[in-house]
């Protein structure tokens, strides 16, 4: 996989972040946020900077709202551009966060043709497993690997 110049990481979990930095080592992360896992966002995630990765977050009002995590998005896309960054150098991480937050943040990603990943767990007889109620391994730390996720062979207008 491609390692990302900027990453724009929906998060809730410094983990998350510290896992998405580790495997694409972008030079820049923008960690999009609810308001209630803000101060755990900002405290975890200071070492990015003696790590030389430039950190900044952008928290939200509501993030049970997909057209506001789609309006956050756009901006923070245009903030990187401001800052030279291309939309092939950006990667999208939707794997934290509410499932409106990821859905709208998804929805411009590919939109905007930004590459987006997920975290999946790897483990032992099936890579894409993740643990769940009642199997194996619930609870234990599992390697973690980030994939790509495809853009839709078409996107159709939606609307009148």
């Amino acid at each position: 996989m491609d390692s990302a110049q900027a990453l724009i990481i929906i998060a809730l979990r410094v983990k998350a972040v510290e896992n998405a930095v580790d495997h694409l080592q972008p030079k820049l992360v923008t960690v999009v946020t609810s308001q209630e896992s803000l101060e755990e966002i900002i405290v975890g995630c200071s070492g990015l900077r003696q790590r030389g990765v430039d950190f900044k977050y952008q928290p939200l009002d509501e993030a049970m709202e997909i057209g506001e995590a789609f309006r956050r998005f756009d901006r923070v896309l245009a903030q990187l551009q401001r800052m030279g960054y291309g939309n092939r150098d950006i990667f999208l991480d939707a794997t934290g966060g509410t499932t409106p937050l990821r859905v709208g943040a998804a929805l411009a990603a590919m939109m905007r043709n930004v590459k987006i990943v997920h975290q999946r767990a790897h483990l032992a007889g099936d890579p894409l497993l993740r643990p769940g109620p009642g199997r194996a391994g619930r609870g234990r730390s599992a390697p973690l690997c980030l994939r790509p996720l495809r853009r839709p062979p078409r996107l159709l207008p939606v609307g009148p």
